[in-house]
């Protein structure tokens, strides 16, 4: 009819030009998941249709269930075929149904994918800088494709690449060594999360599988040499001893120049962290988050308690917590280190100890002026002697954590490991988890409150 009626070819011609005009907006809104907008009616939403459908029917299918992701699906291929059908019939390739057109992929691309896990999930600046980063490295190996185009070799190069990498040698001290195992299935984590978050969700159009999914990163990582890099441990009494005796605890020559010996004493951050560090087993970001607040001198089982605050997030579920105050941190001073500095009006009890910032917001306090010093001014001064010096460091401020938990286990007390793990933020396990759950305060402050250090001579503590 439009062959033989100009008017209507010329129709035909404008409808034509439209259609390909907002043949994208018409996409991306077919491969956005739950894209509805009420002031765009015209453009495609199966989400919105899924639910029309359902009304209509009276089928048994809430938004969110399986059910509910198979209509949207149906209905979103429904959308697809046709566009393919029209731009079919408008090139003159003759009547779709008389051919058999190729399935047309409807899965998202890898970045959209993260774009909306992100977007989800609402991870910390720091780790979404961190996803972005490898989600960068990843498309730069392997492309943006959709989901559904990625194989498993795809996910092995980027293991590969990764696990190639050396890290360290920027700092005295620091041994040049290759990508640790943890650190590259860290790496490899973050892209699988994104895809397992897209085949749980059914608007993003993939059930799976996961390519990333059961690739053993340790076959890939380089051997390490255990003479150079030796495991992370706790810290021996008679280190601690030797710590202990540096000028931050004992006296320095001034407040500026705190490591030459001396008679001024320090009082606040450089004195007092590490020691209580070493008598709470407390993380380094819980100590310094501590708000004056948050430490319950006067309740009948004292304690610290660990939370997320504006200074601090907490690692992990089970590292919040109430963490005894035990006896020899008391009569070491502690109370009345902690009442001065109520009296003082601090909201933290460490206010001398500024975190690092790394542009993305968040306070690195384990990158501060205060640990870096400890780590590679305090440690070397009174360790050197006996520490390897070809060697990565074996201890750093967090062995004091490794060594409260080792004192509390020993056979002098035989304490029940879920009370230690209560009392120092590690997970219980899964069964213990379910049926014990959080151990009072009451209980484990009595458990370990006289639990002591053999061997380790404290210096005397600085007057309030």
């Amino acid at each position: 009819m439009a062959q033989s009626d100009p008017a209507r070819a010329e129709l035909l011609r404008e409808q034509w030009d439209h259609w390909q005009q907002n043949a994208e907006t018409r996409r991306e809104a077919l491969l956005t998941p739950g894209f509805d907008d009420d002031e765009r009616p015209w453009l495609p939403s199966p989400t919105r249709d899924a639910r029309a459908v359902i009304s209509a029917f009276g089928l048994d299918a809430p938004q969110g269930s399986p059910v509910f992701g198979a209509i949207v699906n149906a209905i979103r291929r429904g959308y697809v075929g046709a566009e393919h059908d029209v731009a079919e019939l408008m090139a003159g390739r003759g009547l779709v149904r008389a051919r058999q057109p190729s399935p047309v992929s409807i899965a998202p691309t890898f970045t959209a994918t993260v774009a909306g896990y992100l977007e989800h999930r609402r991870p910390s600046e720091k780790t979404k800088r961190e996803i972005e980063r490898y989600v960068a490295e990843f498309v730069n190996l392997a492309g943006d494709k959709r989901l559904d185009a990625y194989t498993r070799n795809d996910f092995e190069r980027f293991v590969k690449f990764r696990a190639s990498r050396t890290v360290g040698g920027k700092t005295d001290g620091s041994i040049v060594r290759p990508a640790a195992a943890q650190t590259v299935a860290k790496a490899l984590t973050f892209l699988r999360a994104p895809i397992d978050h897209a085949i749980n969700h059914s608007d993003y159009a993939f059930a799976g599988p996961n390519p990333a999914v059961g690739i053993k990163v340790e076959t890939y990582i380089k051997p390490v040499d255990q003479a150079v890099m030796p495991e992370k441990r706790p810290f021996k009494v008679g280190e601690i001893n030797r710590i202990l005796r540096h000028p931050w605890f004992t006296g320095c020559a001034s407040m500026i120049n705190t490591h030459e010996r001396g008679a001024e004493r320090l009082n606040g951050a450089e004195y007092w962290v590490p020691i209580i560090a070493l008598l709470t087993g407390c993380r380094l970001a819980e100590l310094a988050g501590l708000s004056v607040s948050e430490v319950m001198l006067d309740d009948p089982h004292p304690h610290i308690v660990v939370r997320a605050n504006d200074a601090r997030r907490v690692k992990t579920r089970s590292a919040s917590r109430c963490v005894p105050i035990i006896d020899a941190l008391s009569e070491h001073g502690f109370d009345d280190f902690v009442r001065a500095a109520r009296r003082a009006g601090h909201d933290r009890l460490f206010p001398d100890w500024n975190a690092a910032s790394d542009g993305t917001g968040e306070q690195r306090w384990n990158n501060s002026k205060l640990i870096r010093a400890f780590n590679r001014t305090v440690i070397p001064n009174q360790l050197g002697d006996v520490l390897p010096t070809s060697a990565r460091r074996e201890v750093t401020f967090h062995s004091f954590r490794g060594a409260f938990k080792t004192m509390l286990g020993s056979s002098e007390y035989r304490l029940h490991p879920n009370i230690i793990n209560e009392v120092v933020g590690h997970a219980k396990s899964t069964l213990d988890q379910r049926y014990v759950g959080t151990i009072g305060i009451d209980e484990t402050y009595n458990a370990v409150r006289a639990c002591r250090f053999k061997g380790l001579i404290l210096p005397t503590p600085p007057v309030v």
